[in-house]
């Protein structure tokens, strides 16, 4: 009997150790412990007064009893462990989620602040649209072109070219400064002449006739358009404004970066369509503004620009000088050879002047004959040289008059802020009297007041 007990303590350990903590090992060892237990009670109820429980078996139920306890406990602690363990995978899956989640959150935040500044540049850019389609003066309107541009990108310098067609072929009308200081200047462009940079404008335009979209050339490329520009720059970029196949004019900038030069680039169908706009706004406009017989501004609303250059001027401390023109003995050639002679003259002289005056200079019919022109920039020395030409060039004109000739002169008189006037009344009436002491002189001639 005691060696049975021994043999199942001992197979109670072999199954403990394969079995450790396992379901399986409590197993056993629990119906190893009721077979040990069922073996007793039998003995015991088989011969209740000549069995005596040894020690060995004792043992073995003490034993046993602390394995089973042991095993419990064992394999509580290792369900305890499996679920941390799997609470450990839980965790780690969750913090990799966690800064997944916070990744793509800092991605979505920095979407969030770049969809802001395209939402603000968006507004904006209507907003500059809006402003600019609404407006019908001109210069206005050039001003709110050149102050949207100027938002667009950074760049040294700018130009806005405007583009006149006449018999056919394209040329410079007007050239515009941009610029690209920032702030809130009241006036951010100015008139410049043309002539200046004339190669480098003419050689543009003949590009864009040939359907060239854009023009970027930079400092490191070889390039016509570096060599004809009269400064150094890194980069020079421009832009066709297009409408119907009319190249209506040209966005000129330097030193601009290519990002901000596709910016404005962007943005020149709408320029483009606004100068067609603007244009055709100023023909019309023009008919009430303009003499039909001479094409020159009409006395009333030549009186109007030369006040805005005066203030320009006086703003600026740019000079302004004013001339007025008078066909010598004009009043004869009335009535002598009728007023339709006198007609086909003044028409001619005015054509002469306007040939001759800079691209920047304003000409009007001042009544009669008489001739007047606003000189924006032009000191007493220059009015003077641009006077003097004017008047040689009517002086070499001859009329055909079928099988008569006719020659004509010019008298002139010229003021000039601030040198010697400081009021656009001033500034009349003192190249009147200049042009009144020219006639006394004996006419043909250019006198400057005070001179």
């Amino acid at each position: 009997m005691d060696t049975f007990l021994v043999l199942l303590f001992f197979i109670l350990v072999i199954f403990f150790g394969l079995f450790y903590g396992s379901r399986k090992a409590m197993v056993v060892t629990l119906i190893s412990l009721g077979v040990t237990e069922i073996y007793v009670v039998v003995k015991i109820a088989v011969s209740p007064g000549s069995f005596i429980i040894p020690g060995t078996i004792l043992s073995v139920f003490i034993i046993g009893y602390f394995i089973f306890i042991f095993s419990l406990i064992k394999h509580y602690q290792k369900k305890d462990d499996d679920q941390y363990g799997l609470f450990q995978e839980y965790y780690r899956d969750a913090v990799k989620k966690y800064e997944m989640l916070e990744k793509e959150d800092g991605l979505l935040r920095e979407g969030n602040k770049r969809l802001d500044g395209e939402l603000d540049e968006s507004v904006s850019f209507y907003e500059n649209i809006k402003n600019i389609t609404s407006m019908l003066d001109f210069p206005r309107k050039l001003e709110l072109m050149a102050g949207f541009i100027r938002s667009l990108a950074e760049f040294a310098e700018g130009k806005l070219i405007l583009i006149e067609t006449a018999e056919g072929r394209n040329r410079v009308e007007k050239v515009f400064n941009i610029s690209s200081a920032g702030g809130s200047a009241s006036k951010v462009i100015y008139e410049t002449d043309a002539r200046e940079q004339a190669d480098l404008y003419g050689k543009l335009m003949g590009e864009f006739e040939r359907g060239f979209s854009a023009l970027f050339s930079e400092q490191s490329v070889k390039s016509d358009y570096r060599s004809l520009a009269k400064k150094d720059f890194r980069t020079i970029g421009a832009i066709p404004l297009s409408s119907e196949n009319d190249l209506m004019g040209i966005v000129l900038v330097f030193d601009v970066e290519r990002r901000g030069f596709e910016k404005i680039q962007a943005l020149g169908p709408l320029l483009a369509m606004e100068l067609k706009k603007i244009k055709l706004y100023e023909k019309v406009k023009e008919l009430s503004i303009v003499d039909g017989l001479t094409g020159l501004y009409l006395r009333r609303h030549f009186n109007d620009i030369l006040l805005t250059e005066i203030d320009r001027a006086q703003r600026t401390k740019q000079p302004l000088s004013f001339l007025i023109a008078d066909v010598d003995y004009f009043k004869n050639i009335n009535d002598n050879y009728g007023h339709l002679v006198g007609d086909i003259l003044l028409r001619e002289v005015a054509g002469i002047i306007r040939n001759e005056a800079r691209s920047v200079d304003l000409i009007g019919r001042y009544g009669g004959d008489e001739i007047a022109m606003a000189l924006p920039r032009a000191d007493l020395n220059t009015a003077t040289q641009v006077a003097e030409r004017m008047r040689s060039a009517v002086k070499a004109h001859t009329l055909n008059l079928g099988d008569d000739e006719m020659k004509v002169s010019l008298s002139i008189g010229i003021s000039s802020y601030p040198l010697n006037c400081g009021t656009i009344e001033e500034m009349i009436e003192r190249a009147d009297r200049a042009l009144y002491k020219a006639k006394e002189e004996g006419r043909d001639r250019v006198v400057v007041y005070g001179g």
